[in-house]
């Protein structure tokens, strides 16, 4: 992590391309925040404020994002492999080609969601509302879904070979 990042940051919620790498930002307040293309690998975003920030392309390896709100806001082709999401509001944001491999999104709010194109192998999604979202071509192999609710999601596409799904059942389509 850069102390000039982290300081950038801080006082204007604008750090595109920086480094907080490793960074312990729990319960801070984003909201707004641009950090496009940033390294955030490993960092501890856990209950914070980042509702309507810009993380697109953003490499976000492993981070802890347990609880944090996240509605509205742009993270298109993120990384947020290994990446732990539990219990956070991503009601309406952009996930469109996100990398999400082994993540942890245990009862997420996912409504209205972008999450074509995205990457879910090995997910863990267990009470997710993935009501109303986009899951066009999103692949979905290996991941649990058990407890989730698809209601009225797009699912055009979707990869699900050895998935569990909702009901606790594994569907092997596309395999």
């Amino acid at each position: 992590m850069k102390h000039e990042d982290l300081e950038r940051l801080s006082s204007t919620r604008n750090c595109p391309n920086g480094d907080l790498s490793g960074g312990d930002l729990s319960g801070a307040y984003l909201k707004g925040a641009k950090l496009q293309d940033a390294n955030l690998k490993d960092t501890d975003f856990s209950n914070c404020d980042m509702e309507s920030s810009n993380l697109e392309r953003a490499d976000l390896y492993g981070a802890n994002l347990d609880g944090t709100k996240l509605r509205f806001a742009n993270l298109e082709g993120v990384n947020l492999e290994n990446a732990r999401l539990d219990q956070a509001d991503l009601h309406g944001v952009n996930l469109k080609g996100a990398r999400l491999v082994a993540a942890s999104l245990v009862d997420v709010d996912l409504r209205f969601a972008n999450l074509e194109g995205a990457d879910l192998r090995k997910a863990h999604l267990g009470g997710a509302n993935l009501q109303e979202g986009n899951l066009k071509n999103t692949n979905l192999g290996a991941a649990s879904l058990k407890g989730a609710d698809l209601s009225f999601a797009e699912m055009d596409g979707a990869q699900l070979c050895n998935t569990t799904m909702p009901d606790g059942g594994i569907i092997y389509k596309d395999c």
